[in-house]
């Protein structure tokens, strides 16, 4: 049980030290010169998937993918980016099935609308944070898994579910990388050094990795790799944007 314990709060502590990492290395790359000239905002509406690929502690993970529409409207100082959720898939272990289908049918109001200069980077406006996921979804899900006939590494497993998906410190709410829709160079590897409490330290490596017709045109996806390791616990995260023009009768772009 000790072990077990032992395991669990490892795997929380890693899968949080990851996001907070990620947060500063993302800055550090904030200094790079923004692509010359205007960004091709697209005239026609486009699809858009995000997928989050965290693993547990036991190896399995959670796969979360959301398509969105979006529409790319030009303002004064660069363009606004709005976007609606049309559909969303989730995958986790059969354990975690309840759980899973709570996130399944959550819907997401609060990513959008982003705002983009006018060459195409991210920008924060002044104003208040967005909230994220709801207390009563915390609530619930805590609920359920108290509950539970869950024991040992199980209820740990859950708990670091709900971490990841639903509360306010998880990796769900990390900064989408600045230049998502106009990469301005080719992959990216950024390492920094983790601080863990007790003494313990390691190190977290995040890769960019932007695919475009060429550099500074419109993306085609962009995939961001976070691995983190110490001593002999290792992690990786993933998460994979994908934009793709809308036809006829498509409802999302497929992420693979």
């Amino acid at each position: 049980m000790r072990k077990a314990l032992k395991a669990m709060s490892w795997g929380l502590v890693l899968m949080i030290g990851c996001g907070a990492v990620a947060l500063r290395a993302e800055g550090a790359l904030r200094p790079e010169p923004a692509c010359p000239g205007a960004f091709p905002a697209p005239v026609e509406p486009m699809l858009l998937s995000r997928q989050l690929r965290r693993s547990l502690f036991d190896g399995q993970e959670i796969v979360v993918t959301r398509h969105y529409r979006l529409n790319f409207v030009r303002i004064p100082h660069g363009f606004r980016v709005d976007g609606v959720q049309v559909d969303a898939e989730v995958q986790a272990p059969e354990r975690l099935a309840a759980l899973a289908q709570m996130e399944r049918v959550r819907l997401d109001t609060t990513t959008f609308p982003i705002y983009l200069d006018r060459a195409g980077l991210i920008v924060t406006l002044p104003g208040p944070a967005r909230p994220h996921a709801k207390p009563n979804v915390v609530s619930v899900a805590q609920q359920m898994i108290a509950a539970s006939r869950l024991k040992g590494q199980e209820r740990g497993q859950a708990n670091q579910f709900v971490e990841q998906l639903f509360s306010r410190d998880g990796p769900v709410i990390s900064l989408w990388p600045e230049a998502l829709f106009r990469p301005n160079t080719g992959p990216r590897v950024t390492r920094d050094h983790l601080i863990l409490p007790g003494g313990e330290s390691g190190e977290v490596t995040m890769t960019l990795i932007p695919r475009s017709a060429h550099v500074c045109a419109l993306v085609e996806s962009m995939e961001r790799i976070i691995e983190t390791e110490v001593g002999k616990q290792k992690r990786r995260a993933t998460e994979l944007w994908i934009l793709a023009p809308q036809g006829e009768n498509d409802t999302a772009p497929v992420a693979p």
